[in-house]
C-alpha cells in the first residue's frame, strides 16, 4: 500500500472519530483535530495555533470556587482568571474581549466571515445569541448572583464574564458543529 494511500485511511478514520459524535451534543470545547481536518492552513488557524500555545498553561491544579468571595472586587478579577483565564486570552488575543472583559461580537462576527464559505454557510450569527442565555445558566454564575455580599462591581464582573465566556462556548459549538457538516460534505464527494 502506497504511503499517501495509508496516510488518506489513517486521516479518514481520524476524521469518522471526531464526526462520529451526535449531532445534538453541544461542543462548546475548542477541539484542535477537528479544526486541523476543516481550516488547515487559513490565516484564523495559524493564528489560533500561536494563541493556543500562548494561552494553554496546561491542567489547573489548582481547585476553583464555584463563586468569587464577596465583597472583594479584586478577588473577584483573580476568580475569574483562576477559572476562564485561557477562554479570556484567547478571546482577547483574538480581539473578541477587551482588557475590561466586555465581549466585542462584531469582532467574533467578522471573523466568522472570513471562514471559507462551506463553513460559514452553516454557522448562524442568531443561534450563537440564543445559546448564550442558555449556556450563562449551565456555567452556574446566575446562582453566584445570589449571594447578597457581591457590589454592584462584583455583579457587573460576573455578567460581564458570564455573557462573554457564554458567547465564546457557543461560537465554538456552532464552529465544531459546522466544521463537522463540511467535512462530512467533502468526504462524501471524495467518495
Amino acid at each position: 500500500m502506497k504511503i499517501e494511500t495509508m496516510f488518506c485511511v489513517l486521516q479518514t478514520l481520524a476524521l469518522t472519530q471526531a464526526l462520529s459524535i451526535p449531532e445534538p451534543e453541544f461542543l462548546g470545547d475548542f477541539d484542535p483535530k477537528l479544526n486541523y481536518a476543516c481550516v488547515d492552513g487559513h490565516p484564523l488557524d495559524i493564528q489560533l495555533k500561536e494563541v493556543l500555545i500562548l494561552c494553554n498553561e496546561g491542567p489547573s491544579t489548582v481547585e476553583v470556587d464555584e463563586c468569587p468571595a464577596a465583597n472583594s472586587t479584586e478577588g473577584s478579577e483573580e476568580w475569574i482568571y483562576s477559572k476562564y483565564g485561557e477562554q479570556i486570552c484567547v478571546m482577547q488575543s483574538f480581539n473578541w474581549m477587551d482588557d475590561e472583559i466586555n465581549y466585542l461580537e462584531d469582532n467574533v462576527i467578522q471573523d466568522i466571515s472570513t471562514l471559507p464559505s462551506g463553513i460559514t454557510d452553516v454557522i448562524d450569527t442568531r443561534d450563537i445569541k440564543d445559546c448564550s442565555n442558555q449556556r450563562i445558566e449551565e456555567e452556574g454564575l446566575n446562582s453566584c448572583r445570589d449571594n447578597n455580599d457581591y457590589t454592584p462591581m462584583d455583579l457587573d464582573l460576573l455578567d460581564k464574564i458570564g455573557y462573554g465566556i457564554s458567547h465564546y462556548k457557543c461560537y465554538i459549538n456552532a464552529y465544531n458543529q459546522a466544521c463537522k457538516k463540511f467535512i462530512r460534505q467533502k468526504l462524501k464527494a471524495t467518495f
